[in-house]
């Protein structure tokens, strides 16, 4: 008499998850940068949060340095304050980007068109005074913040420090980090949070065996 012995074995395959790129739409804005391992970046709001306010921050420059400028310089009413006390897209972690992130939102989604996007991030480029400038988080000196010219009559793209105490545009931005896990609703360890897939997913697959039972 033979009888059929059914084997469970679960086996590893690489699953495929949603990608996202610079440029697209996520969490509440446009995603506008990425770190080198694509899972960590960051998010501009879709329109500026203040045409003339007047700058608040501190000394840090680099990429990952805005979220602490924003809350050492924030108060009523200036830079600072508009970007920490946004509510977009159910989120409410925004900040005034520093000099570096500040230029990769003019670079990738602004007028400076580095990836080919064109100025998708809406960004003013009006020549007037009240136009065309943005506040970074980074103090240029005592008196003085870095401002960025999106405009492009005479130099586009310049730094210049420019009073505190003047009113420019402003653009909130935010942090995020993607989830990675199994993304394959299929598999036995889905995970629905996951973003990214990172090739852990295991299926239940069935293999059939003859078993011979002798008399």
């Amino acid at each position: 008499m033979k009888k059929l012995l059914l084997i469970l074995l679960f086996l590893p395959f690489i699953g495929f998850g949603q990608n996202f790129a610079i440029g697209d739409t996520y969490q509440g804005g446009i995603i506008f940068y990425l770190d080198a391992s694509g899972v960590n970046g960051l998010i501009s709001a879709p329109y500026d949060q203040s045409t003339s306010a007047s700058w608040g921050g501190s000394n840090g420059t680099a990429i990952g340095t805005g979220h602490q400028n924003t809350i050492a310089g924030a108060s009523s009413g200036n830079a600072a304050y508009w970007c920490l006390n946004l509510t977009l897209g159910g989120y409410s972690d925004w900040f005034l980007p520093s000099k570096d992130e500040l230029e990769q939102l003019y670079l990738n989604i602004g007028p400076g068109n580095a990836l080919g996007l064109g100025n998708i991030g809406g960004f003013n480029t009006s020549t007037n005074m009240s136009g065309g400038y943005y506040w970074s988080s980074t103090q240029h000196s005592n008196n003085y913040g870095w401002c960025k010219q999106f405009h492009q009559y005479l130099s586009p793209g310049q730094w210049t420090g420019r009073a505190k105490y003047v009113g420019h545009r402003v653009r909130a931005i935010r942090a995020f980090s993607f989830v990675t896990g199994c993304t394959d609703s299929n598999a036995v360890n889905y995970d629905a949070t996951a973003i990214i897939d990172d090739g852990s997913c295991s299926y239940c697959s069935i293999t059939t065996s003859v078993v011979s039972y002798l008399p």
